[in-house]
């Protein structure tokens, strides 16, 4: 797994700016974001869970999933993997989700913090 950095939130931060669109700068990062966001339900549904998608832009986790009637919450960001490796993306501070996913565009891959297994 590549080695991570959490950048902290600053608003108008040029990390906040750069890091989701990094890949596709003709993109708004609106667009950006929910490419993500579906990526992210798209692979979860393959993985067997139940998703849902909160309305509300400022819920507290993206997403909510359930399986085995376990239920998770879940935090979509985009990220990028830096020429080194390193996974980069924006973390706000106030996000406590149980489930972190970073979508990378440009490799179209998915890490999930902390790493988990469906079976």
């Amino acid at each position: 797994a590549p080695k991570c950095v959490k950048f902290t939130y600053q608003q108008n931060s040029p990390t906040l700016t750069n890091s989701s669109n990094v890949s596709f700068p003709s993109l708004s990062r609106p667009t950006v974001g929910t490419l993500s966001m579906l990526l992210v339900c798209a692979d979860l549904l393959k993985k067997g869970f139940e998703i849902y998608w909160g309305i509300c832009p400022s819920s507290m986790s993206d997403l909510v999933i359930m399986k085995d009637n376990q239920y998770k919450t879940v935090e979509v960001k985009t990220g990028y993997l830096s020429i080194t490796g390193e996974l980069h993306y924006t973390k706000k501070p106030y996000q406590k989700s149980d489930i972190f996913a970073i979508v990378t565009l440009k490799e179209n891959r998915i890490f999930y913090f902390p790493e988990f297994t469906s079976t």
